[in-house]
């Protein structure tokens, strides 16, 4: 920290900590943001109208999105949050944050939930790497706050990724169905799911790998940029989707909470792609596993922590679970069941079966019955090849396939 005077006004200007997060275990152009203020949006603009003391923003880089973060903060926080938004939106730097906020009561701490709550709800804004401030004080009084994004590219290159980034997710898009205007949202965050990993790798090495840019465009990053790259595309189709952070066997991790009819649920891509699972992977196992597709909060916390930065909702549904829906749920050993499961397996993704168990028990009893009694040979409609299976005790799954 250093101070500086000039007359009675001490600015005192702070750097705040750079974002980081390592490896781990036809759209819009903008959007007119409503304030709770007497700040406007000129309509169609793409600018924030000035209020008092406000200077006016081009928010380049905005997309519409659920913003859920904001909705858990409270009113003075949100004035903060509006402010910082087109501030970041729009890669200026030293822009003023509302005074009602300071006569609010808002604080530095304020400050740095509201920056994390904004990323939270914007993987759109690739190019911010951190933030700064200047806290401008009379006498023993907070007067003002200054804030200044922190970019790690200048303006120009972040245009250009936009441009490819909106390209790329343009072109993720248009496989679904008639533009995805008939699918629920189980089977838009499905279509999404199974293609980021389809065409995304597993790799510490990829090159800005904390953005949605390394996934749509790189096409390799971690689990920053899978969970921001699957919160963006579902923004597109309306799903709401949020990031999510904390740590899973022992390790920083990024993963997402979305709504899908009207019931909250965990996404996990990265541990959907068994490029993530090197066991797995070197087993000539199909592309995609479903464990940590649409899951509860129990079964998310299952080996990880949840870092709420904002509160989270108790995910109890099981509706849209992946398993539930494709008929791959088991309460008790069904061989009906499991018989249709293998006959719809089909060669293009390996033989692939996956199914989940309702408890141990049950899970117990199937594994048994498929592979102690050698069963499973009985309901592959291929012979003469060998099967391999990967299995998740912890949340009951096995997943098959044949490997020649």
């Amino acid at each position: 920290m250093r101070l500086r005077k000039s007359g009675k006004l001490l600015w005192i200007i702070m750097l705040a900590a750079t974002l980081t997060f390592g490896g781990c275990a036809s759209l819009s152009d903008a959007f007119p943001i409503g304030r709770e203020d007497s700040e406007s949006y000129e309509e169609g603009s793409g600018k924030k109208a000035k209020g008092k003391n406000q200077k006016e923003y081009d928010d380049h880089f905005l997309q519409k999105g659920s913003r859920y973060a904001r909705k858990r903060l409270n009113s003075a926080q949100k004035l903060w949050y509006d402010d910082i938004e087109h501030i970041l939106g729009s890669m200026e730097v030293d822009g003023e944050l509302s005074v009602e906020g300071i006569e609010e009561g808002l604080t530095e701490k304020d400050l740095e939930l509201v920056f994390n709550c904004v990323c939270m709800d914007h993987p759109e804004l690739f190019y911010v790497d951190g933030y700064s401030y200047v806290t401008h004080v009379v006498g023993e009084s907070v007067v003002g706050y200054v804030f200044s994004g922190s970019y790690g590219i200048d303006k120009d290159v972040a245009l250009r990724r936009k441009k490819e980034i909106r390209q790329a997710a343009n072109a993720f898009l248009e496989g679904l169905p008639d533009g995805g205007k008939n699918l629920d949202d189980y089977e838009k965050i499905k279509y999404v799911y199974e293609k980021l990993i389809l065409e995304t790798e597993y790799s510490l090495d990829a090159q800005d790998n904390q953005t949605i840019y390394s996934v749509l465009v790189g096409k390799e990053s971690v689990c920053q940029g899978y969970s921001k790259a699957l919160q963006y595309l579902l923004n597109e189709l309306g799903v709401e989707c949020t990031l999510v952070q904390g740590v899973a066997q022992g390790q920083p991790h990024g993963w997402n909470l979305v709504k899908a009819d009207g019931e909250y649920y965990y996404v996990d891509v990265t541990w959907g792609d068994n490029s993530y699972h090197p066991n797995v992977g070197s087993m000539a196992a199909p592309e995609i596993l479903y464990d940590y597709l649409l899951v509860t909060t129990d079964e998310i916390s299952v080996g990880r922590k949840i870092d709420e930065v904002v509160s989270l909702p108790a995910c109890t549904a099981t509706a849209d679970n992946y398993f539930v829906r494709e008929d791959a749920y088991f309460e008790s050993l069904d061989q009906a069941g499991l018989q249709m499961l293998f006959t719809m397996a089909t060669p293009e993704n390996a033989w692939q079966v996956s199914i989940k168990c309702a408890d141990k028990e049950c899970y117990d009893e199937v594994k048994d019955f498929l592979l102690r009694k050698n069963k499973i040979f009985d309901y592959y409609p291929v012979g003469g090849n060998q099967i391999s299976y990967y299995q998740n005790e912890e949340l009951h799954c096995l997943t098959f396939w044949v490997t020649n």
